[in-house]
């Protein structure tokens, strides 16, 4: 819960929104490796 608060917050979006962001072919695929694993989706 704390990352997925972490991950809403350094995007400003919730975590639902930055989903779909992150799909393959996405503007933030692989996101969930970023910032040291802390990213959520």
């Amino acid at each position: 819960a704390i990352d997925k608060a972490f991950t809403a917050r350094a995007f400003d979006m919730s975590t639902a929104e930055l989903a779909g962001y992150s799909q393959p072919g996405g503007p933030f695929f692989g996101i969930h490796s970023s910032h040291g694993g802390r990213v959520a989706v």
